[in-house]
């Protein structure tokens, strides 16, 4: 009875226009899925890293790495942790930097070694946090980098 009523009324999702309508807004909320996903590539592309093999608490080690820059509009906050033999975790200073130009560059930098870290085996990891334009300021591209391995030395 009641397939009966709707049937006869003009109930209708799908109108002709109305088809053309969701078209359209299917269309661009594609559009705009894929727009946003594009420019959440990365903004930088690590061909290489090398870091200081031993160093002594209190000394500093150097990242060097060889990138490829792939934007030119981004800032990144570099968060290095080092995590020594014993595996006690040390939060170092936080460094905030632009990218200027696309291209390949290579880059180095040091980090302070604090004095009350274990001798022995010691890794440094590196999260870098990437804001491209204003939309990844409420979402941030975040990469954490393999653990760089080092040595720490007695005094």
């Amino acid at each position: 009875m009641m397939l009966k009523y709707l049937m006869a009324s003009k109930f209708c999702v799908f109108t002709r226009p109305m088809l053309t309508q969701h078209i359209v807004a299917i269309v661009t909320i594609i559009a705009l899925i894929t727009g946003v996903a594009w420019t959440r590539r990365a903004p930088v592309t690590t061909l290489s890293t090398e870091i200081t093999h031993q160093v002594k608490p209190g000394g500093q080690i150097i990242e060097r790495a060889v990138i490829e820059k792939n934007r030119d509009d981004c800032t990144v906050e570099v968060a290095p942790d080092l995590y020594d033999s014993q595996g006690t975790q040390f939060k170092m200073k936080v460094n905030t930097v632009s990218i200027s130009e696309k291209g390949e560059a290579s880059v180095a930098r040091p980090y302070a070694v604090p004095y009350g870290v274990a001798w022995g085996s010691a890794s440094l990891i590196v999260t870098r946090t990437y804001y491209c334009w204003p939309l990844y300021s409420l979402w941030p591209m975040k990469k954490v980098h393999p653990p760089l391995r080092f040595e720490i030395l007695p005094p």
